[in-house]
Order: C-alpha cells, then structure tokens, then sequence
C-alpha cells in the first residue's frame, strides 16, 4: 500500500493553467526584408561575360 501512493507522488504531474494552453497572440511579422532577384542577376552577368569574351576573340581575330 505504501508503494502505491508513492508511485502516484512520483507520477503526478501539475497541469498548467487553461490560458497557458492556448498558443500565445502572434507577434506582427517583422518588415520584409529587400528581395534581391538572384537568377536574373546571374543571367545578366553571364550574358556579359559572354559579350565581353566574344568581343575580345574578335579583336584578336580580326586584328592584322
């Protein structure tokens, strides 16, 4: 008998209070931040390396 109440000592747990069992208010989302278009820019720099290598291969092509 006395290990049974001492088994339930040990197992009993506090619940918490009912307002800590619904999810806190949401916070206001913070402002987004600047969104720099990655893909596009990595495009445009490719085509310019592009543009710069083919003109420079023409200059040494063309060049007496």
């Amino acid at each position: 008998m006395t290990t049974g109440g001492l088994k339930t000592l040990a197992t009993r747990r506090d619940l918490p209070l009912r307002a800590e069992w619904q999810a806190p208010a949401a916070a206001p989302a913070p402002p987004p931040a600047a969104h720099i278009p990655l893909f596009p820019l990595l495009v445009l720099c490719c085509v310019l390396v592009m543009l710069l290598s083919g003109g420079l291969l023409l200059l040494l092509i063309l060049e007496p």
